[in-house]
This record gives C-alpha cells, structure tokens and sequence, in this order.
C-alpha cells in the first residue's frame, strides 16, 4: 500500500499575495521538491551560470567559423557631370571651335561585394574554446550538487516539520487525557474517595505536559520557517 503524506505549509510569500478567505498552500513531499528546485534562488543562480558558460562556449566556437561580410552601395546621381568633346572627332566638317556637351557615367550605380574569412590556426583561440568549456562543465556539476544539496535540505525540513505535526498530536491527546483524569480524580477527591496528593500529582503532570505543547508549537513555527526558507 503507497502512502502519500501531505501536510499544510503555510508561506509567507504566498500569504502576502493571497486574500485570507483562501486555503493556504498544501504540498506533498514530492510537490515540495519540485517547487524548491524550480524556486529557489541559489539553484536559479546556478542555472544562470550554465546558461552563460554555454552562451560562452558558442562566441568562442564562432569565432573559429567561417565569417562573411557583406556590402552593398546605391548612387544616384542628381546631376550628371557634362563634358565638353571637340565636335570634329565626330564630324570632321565641324568648325575647330565647335564643342559638343556629353554627359560620362550612369545616372544610378549599384555595388555589391562579399568577404570570405576563416580561421586557420590561432594557438590563443583553442586554448580560448577549451577554457570555455571547461567553465561550462564546471558549471554544469554546480549546477548538480546545488539541486542535489536543495533537494536534501528540503527532504529534511518537510521530515522534521512532520515529525513536529504528528508529536503535537500525540502532546494534545496526552493533555487531554490528563485533563479529564484530573476532572475524574478532582470528584473523587471532592468525595473523600483519593488523596490530596493524588490530584496535585495529576496537576503536574499536566502542567508539564502544556508546557511540552507550548514547546512544540514554537518548534512548529521554526520547522515550517525553515521549510519555507529551504524552497
């Protein structure tokens, strides 16, 4: 038979965004983990990490690609220069002093050219590409222990908050157990049937047994303070 235990955390940054008429969040184990993996700050900080040692990897492995340049220019002309050409070098019979205008080049001039490079050897950019990923391995493996470590943390935490639930359980039933045997002996005292002692003894115990509650639940407080800081 699978047993899945699941107890109420409360937490404060979900109460503050929360209306008090709304239930307050409820988590399984397996549901606390999940939230803390995906929440918590030093697992994000973790995955920043990785996603800036791989960002890293890629500049440095294309810089070793092949790298195009394009580039492409457009003149047009408003006016086009005009030139002054002897008429005779078109009609022998024109007089010597004669010119004729002509206009050089086009009105619209286009250009386009392309550059190929690529890198051959450079000793600085393979040990550039190897540092490169070796930081992204190295960030990797952080990014593992940290989760790994988050994961413990907060298996420990919901553990010992439940293990706090259950034993102010068991407190509260033992309190009222003695409050009613102190009742029951308080009658019988009251009809000479036991002795003063036994009903001071009863009232020790019990004293005892509230102070062991107030304990608890301060205990309480700090076990889902402690849960709530782990996610």
């Amino acid at each position: 038979m699978k047993l899945n235990i699941i107890f109420t955390v409360v937490l404060t940054f979900l109460v503050i965004n929360f209306s008090s008429a709304q239930e307050p969040a409820a988590f399984s184990l397996n549901e606390a983990i999940e939230y803390g993996l995906s929440h918590n700050t030093n697992v994000i900080k973790a995955e920043n990490d990785v996603l800036k040692a791989q960002k890293k990897v890629w500049e440095t492995t294309a810089i070793g690609l092949p790298q195009i340049d394009g580039e492409t220019s457009y003149q047009k002309f408003i006016k086009q220069p005009v030139n002054l050409l002897p008429e005779r070098i078109f009609n022998p019979q024109a007089a010597p002093d004669s010119y004729i205008p002509i206009k050089f080049g086009t009105e619209q001039n286009m250009k386009w050219s392309a550059t190929l490079k690529q890198l051959i050897f450079n000793g600085s950019y393979l040990v550039g590409l190897q540092s490169s990923r070796t930081f992204k391995k190295i960030s990797e493996n952080a990014l593992v222990k940290t989760k790994q470590k988050i994961k413990e943390a907060i298996v420990n935490a919901y553990g010992n908050a439940l293990l706090t639930d259950e034993s102010i359980k068991i407190m509260q039933n033992n309190v009222a157990v003695v409050s009613q045997n102190l009742f029951e002996t308080q009658q019988m005292f009251d009809n000479g049937l036991v002795e003063e002692t036994d009903v001071e003894q009863l009232k020790i115990t019990l004293s005892n047994l509230k102070n062991q509650l107030d304990y608890l639940q301060r205990m309480q407080k700090l076990a889902y303070e402690m849960l709530n800081y782990t996610m």
